[in-house]
């Protein structure tokens, strides 16, 4: 398509963020950047300047990204504006960008790095992604192949152990770390899918399934972990795998998932790479 502007008009983009709701806070941040960079930028050819006009903030929700779309199509200026600038929260830029990119805009978001959202964990085009809609973080499959990269190249660690829980998030890191790793030489010696009985309230089970994936992982005589897992499922695990002298050698790394403030103010993450 083709967005015609007349002479001395700006062009126009709009802010959608979200606010208090957003758990990493960085809503003010990334406005700060969006403002600074159309500042750097400057004039676009021509003398066309960039108005990004009012921030439209959100609840990190998919209702509430949805109304953020609606608003911005019905606005008075709605035949001027050609894109947005993001949300940051995945669940706003589902009910958002749908809407939008039908409408002709373009969505440019710079926080989901969801693997659904662009590519996939079987490598094809992401089921989530709407056309129209591009970001700027790269897909968490990256993160998993730094993981390996880091742990082969930089680390010279080759017997690995990969742990998820059944989920496509979850499977697809484990399989991105698997593909990396032994490409570069690397063996995937263990691969488990976490028993739910870990984080059972069973303190019987829960120890049963412990023991048993811990035994697993001592009888592989790995050297390196790969743990795509949720926060309740990495603290539930440190425990028992700190608590395990035959596993002290072994280097674990994770995800940036694990970035959170419960899992980092756990004494229980301490040892982990991220």
């Amino acid at each position: 398509g083709v967005v015609r502007i007349a002479p001395g008009s700006p062009i126009e983009l709009r802010v959608v963020l979200d606010g208090d709701a957003d758990p990493e806070g960085l809503g003010a941040v990334l406005e700060a950047a969006f403002r600074t960079a159309v500042e750097d930028f400057g004039v676009v050819r021509q003398d066309f300047r960039v108005d990004l006009g009012a921030v439209i903030t959100t609840t990190c929700s998919q209702e509430d990204g949805a109304r953020a779309a609606a608003a911005l199509i019905a606005s008075e200026d709605a035949d001027s504006i050609v894109g947005v600038l993001g949300p940051q929260c995945t669940a706003t830029l589902l009910g958002l960008q749908g809407p939008a990119t039908t409408a002709g805009l373009v969505v440019v978001t710079p926080r989901p790095t969801d693997m659904t959202l662009t590519v996939g964990a079987d490598g094809l085009v992401g089921q989530d992604r709407a056309e129209g809609m591009w970001r700027t973080a790269p897909s968490l499959l990256r993160e998993a192949e730094a993981a390996a990269e880091h742990a082969v190249d930089g680390l010279g660690l080759t017997r690995a152990v990969t742990l998820h829980d059944g989920s496509i998030e979850s499977s697809g890191l484990t399989t991105a770390f698997r593909a990396r790793f032994e490409s570069l030489g690397g063996t995937v010696v263990v691969e488990r899918t976490i028993d739910e009985n870990l984080t059972s309230d069973d303190e019987e089970r829960s120890a049963a399934a412990m023991t048993a994936l811990l035994d697993a992982v001592v009888e592989g005589e790995t050297d390196v972990a790969f743990f795509a897992l949720p926060t309740d499922v990495l603290l539930a695990l440190a425990d028992g795998w700190s608590s395990n002298s035959r596993l002290a050698r072994v280097t674990r790394l994770t995800t940036s998932r694990a970035g959170t403030e419960e899992f980092l103010g756990d004494e229980a993450s301490q040892g982990h790479l991220l």
